[in-house]
């Protein structure tokens, strides 16, 4: 969350090093593509698309257990105005500004039941900062529910709008698929949707998905909720005008593989995926669900060598990604 004390500055062009009270970090890259090296957070690969305020992460550090069970929600970057409350303003308002200066966030639900007139502004704060667990999502699930079905919109939020306009917030929506995303009704639209799919609502995540003006994030988070559903023919209509290299356009033509494999054109699904794995640039985590499509596809059609080198493939760099154990256990 914003409103934190950060300093940081240039050591040669390129290189950025970033101080905080709880780390130290050094950035390298520009704009578009970065590399953050953390001494809390570890390693970060950051790419985003010119002109879309859309913007793809990889986490970098190794060893750790990734599944799709969870939602990934990180913070909003708030960005607070040079100017704090004046002496005349609400008091709903100059205590929220207090609390989000000072990382108070534990504060936001007692402020919310004080001031009403602020209430929904401390509700999408404390959704998105609070993280998903078995014992939160009740909680978040219910906050985000009524944040989009009471037509609220922090776009048109007078605390955001007057001290915090440049505010983001990050969804996840497929394993190696985060957006960061300007702190509006898709952003809200999205979470919930991954929430209500988080809980076998998936009907009801993709109704919600398909609301939306359409967008990459909107397209990712269908494709993902068309597969689950196995809504095959839809996957492939989806994903039809997909010509993209970016993450998000690679991770729509994995799902499109999948689909034209589910729908037996066998040969379409590995030309896809042929055409992928071609690419350098195709980020690890996004390669080896290429990779274990590709398996899948040749398992399909009974070709069970060309499938166990694929997923040895990527078992000689990453043997806990996911669907991988099960994938070669079915092929003993």
């Amino acid at each position: 969350m914003g409103f934190r004390i950060r300093r940081s500055f240039a050591v040669i062009p390129g290189v950025r090093v970033n101080l905080s009270p709880r780390s130290i970090g050094v950035t390298v890259g520009g704009r578009y593509a970065r590399t953050t090296i953390n001494s809390r957070t570890g390693v970060r690969r950051s790419y985003s698309l010119p002109g879309t305020g859309v913007s793809y992460t990889s986490p970098q550090a190794s060893g750790t257990p990734r599944g799709r069970g969870t939602v990934r929600i990180a913070p909003p970057q708030v960005v607070p105005a040079p100017s704090a409350p004046g002496l005349f303003a609400p008091h709903g308002e100059k205590e929220l500004y207090v609390a989000l200066q000072q990382g108070r966030y534990c504060d936001l639900e007692q402020i919310a039941s004080r001031h009403r007139e602020v209430r929904m502004t401390c509700m999408v704060i404390d959704g998105f900062h609070t993280p998903d667990t078995p014992q939160s999502y009740r909680r978040l699930r219910g906050m985000f529910e009524e944040l989009w079905t009471s037509g609220y919109d922090p776009a048109q939020d007078p605390f955001l709008t007057k001290y915090a306009s440049a505010s983001t917030a990050t969804v996840g929506l497929a394993p190696g698929i985060s957006v960061t995303l300007p702190l509006h009704r898709p952003a809200i639209a999205l979470t919930l949707a991954e929430l209500r799919q988080e809980n076998g609502d998936l009907v009801e995540a993709a109704d919600l998905v398909e609301s939306l003006e359409p967008s990459a994030p909107a397209a990712v988070s269908l494709a993902e909720l068309y597969g689950l559903l196995e809504r095959w023919t839809a996957v492939v209509e989806l994903t039809e005008q997909v010509t993209g290299r970016d993450e998000l356009s690679t991770f729509l033509l994995v799902q499109r593989a999948a689909a034209l494999r589910e729908l037996d054109h066998y040969d379409a699904a590995r030309d896809v995926l042929r055409t992928l794995l071609g690419r350098r640039s195709v980020p690890p985590e996004l390669r080896h669900l290429a990779l274990l499509q590709r398996a899948l596809t040749y398992a399909a059609e009974g070709k069970r060598v060309q499938a166990r080198k694929d997923l040895e493939k990527i078992l000689a760099e990453d043997g806990r990604f996911p669907g991988l154990a099960e994938a070669m256990v079915e092929l003993r």
